[in-house]
């Protein structure tokens, strides 16, 4: 039976590639998130950019176009900072997209490792077993000849066709 010598390495490889994965998930569902974060402040920023409009249009209080300016400061600030958030998270998407590869290539080279020698295991399992028949054979003939020249024998008498003395 074969047994890879470097199984608890593999095992160990494994076993850090998925939590590379499952830390490689968290980080793309925070993308998404964040992503839908910044779109919600972008849509936001165009419904009170109508409404701002609008407002000018029927006559506005100068009151109101400086709670408008103070909104719309505040949401630039805030979109600014989301996108900053957005690209710093992404460099670490990136970053743990390239540890998983990593991972992978390091299981991927034990894994090959794994099936050559097993290869090799199982064609010197069959060259052994094969010898094994090849000597079976090979006794089997010696004593057949073995019993075929004993004098005396039946088989002997048949062989030189004579029956009684030489």
């Amino acid at each position: 039976m074969y047994r890879f010598r470097f199984e608890s390495v593999l095992r160990y490889r494994q076993q850090a590639m998925d939590q590379v994965r499952r830390e490689f998930s968290e980080l793309q569902r925070k993308l998404v998130t964040e992503y839908s974060r910044l779109d919600l402040l972008e849509q936001t920023g165009r419904e009170y950019a109508r409404l701002f409009h609008e407002r000018q249009g029927e006559g506005i209080a100068i009151r109101e176009v400086g709670l408008f300016q103070s909104f719309f400061h505040r949401l630039h600030f805030e979109t600014d900072a989301q996108r900053k958030k957005l690209y710093s998270l992404n460099q670490r998407v990136e970053g743990k997209r390239q540890e998983l590869l990593d991972a992978s290539k390091k299981k991927k080279v034990l894994e090959r490792l794994r099936e050559v020698e097993e290869d090799q295991y199982r064609e010197e399992e069959r060259k052994r077993e094969q010898r094994q028949y090849d000597e079976i054979a090979v006794n089997k003939i010696t004593r057949a000849q073995a019993i075929w020249r004993a004098p005396g024998t039946d088989e002997d008498l048949v062989r030189t066709g004579e029956k009684g003395e030489r």
